[in-house]
C-alpha cells in the first residue's frame, strides 16, 4: 500500500511540476507580448515629429517574480513543488494613466495571463 502511496505522490508532482512550467511560460510569453504592445503604444509619444510627443514622461522596463506552487496529497504524504520566473513588465507614464503599469496589467488580464493561479510579487 505504501508503493502505490509513493508512486502515486511521484506521479503527481510530475504533473504538477509540468503544469506550473506551462503555466509560467505562458503567463511569461503573455508578459512579453503585453511589454511590446505598451513600448508600441508609446513611441509615438517619444518622436518629437509626431503629434501626440510628450516631453515629459518615462518608459521603465523590468521584470516581475511570478511564483506557483502546486501541492500534492496522497494518504498521508503531500508533496509541494515551487517555481518561479521573472516575467517582464513596464511601465509607461504616457499610457498609464496615474497608476503605474496598468497599461501593461490591463494588456495582461485580456490575455488571460492573471488570476488565483499566480502570486505576482510587486516588492514591498
Amino acid at each position: 500500500m505504501k508503493k502505490i502511496a509513493l508512486i502515486a505522490t511521484m506521479f503527481g508532482t510530475i504533473v504538477a511540476t509540468n503544469v506550473n512550467a506551462d503555466y509560467l511560460d505562458n503567463v511569461a510569453q503573455a508578459g512579453d507580448e503585453c511589454l511590446t504592445l505598451t513600448l508600441e503604444k508609446t513611441e509615438p509619444y517619444l518622436d518629437p515629429q509626431d503629434e501626440s510627443y510628450q516631453q515629459d514622461g518615462k518608459v521603465v522596463t523590468t521584470s516581475i517574480p511570478l511564483s506557483v506552487t502546486r501541492s500534492v496529497v496522497a494518504g498521508d504524504s503531500k508533496t509541494s513543488h515551487s517555481r518561479v520566473k521573472n516575467i517582464p513588465y513596464i511601465t509607461s507614464t504616457y499610457l498609464d494613466e496615474g497608476n503605474p503599469g496598468s497599461f501593461w496589467f490591463d494588456c495582461m488580464e485580456a490575455k488571460g495571463a492573471t488570476g488565483p493561479e499566480a502570486t505576482i510579487n510587486f516588492g514591498t
